[in-house]
């Protein structure tokens, strides 16, 4: 009978051990966190502390390059999301969060993804961040929207008009001084965006062109929009 129980224990151990190799090897290290492998996407969830949580999803996109700038810049987030913490002051059941999530998008010969970044650090609400990444996969290369402006000199010009025109109809934007700031034509107001199948969406994250308790936006502009114009030019 003790040798029975103890050659259970034994197989036990030893399919124990076999289950922390297998895992092991489906490890993506980022920072100093430990992010497992599920569906070609990676997933992160701590609970290292009762005060933090992480919840962190990004993809696995087979391209080394553009695997390496999301890892990157998610990691950056997390890097950025445990300093500040380290320096609040400890509320007694308070418990600090980071989320982050994405949606993929692909057009022709480009591929993007727009990620949703929110902080819970303290004070009334969380921040709220938008981050987004485009990879031309013919060319081999991130684009920015210095691109789209060597590709199309007017192209903050006709993103900004556009953008104006389509938000000043939103309900949702309650304040027009705002709305002016947030989307007159400099690189930083359009920063964020992607190649959709529809056009070019472009991400506004809060605060940019209402208040908080507004939320984000997003503008789609068709394509012929922005690069009609430079047959004409």
């Amino acid at each position: 009978m003790k040798k029975n129980k103890y050659l259970f224990i034994i197989i036990l151990l030893v399919l124990f051990n076999i289950c922390i190799v297998i895992k092991n090897k489906n490890h993506y290290y980022i920072s100093d966190y430990v992010v497992s492998t599920n569906n070609q996407e990676y997933k992160l969830e701590l609970n290292k502390e009762q005060d933090y949580k992480v919840k962190v999803y990004y993809p696995n996109t087979n391209i080394p390059f553009l695997d390496y700038e999301i890892a990157d810049k998610v990691g950056k987030y997390i890097d950025t999301f445990k300093t500040t913490i380290s320096k609040t002051e400890k509320i007694n059941n308070q418990c600090y969060t980071l989320d982050i999530f994405y949606d993929s998008y692909s057009y022709q010969n480009y591929l993007s993804y727009v990620f949703y970044i929110e902080t819970y650090t303290g004070g009334a609400h969380p921040d709220h961040d938008i981050w987004t990444i485009i990879y031309d996969k013919e060319k081999e290369k991130i684009v920015t929207v210095e691109d789209m402006i060597a590709t199309n000199p007017k192209f903050l010009e006709i993103v900004s008009k556009f953008t104006q025109e389509e938000l000043i109809k939103n309900s949702k934007v309650v304040d027009t001084n705002m709305l002016m700031e947030g989307t007159k034509p400099i690189e930083s107001n359009f920063s964020r965006f992607v190649f959709s199948s529809q056009g070019l969406l472009f991400f506004f994250p809060h605060y940019q062109v209402a208040p908080y308790s507004s939320g984000s936006f997003m503008v789609n502009i068709p394509y012929y929009k922005i690069f009609s114009s430079i047959n004409k030019q």
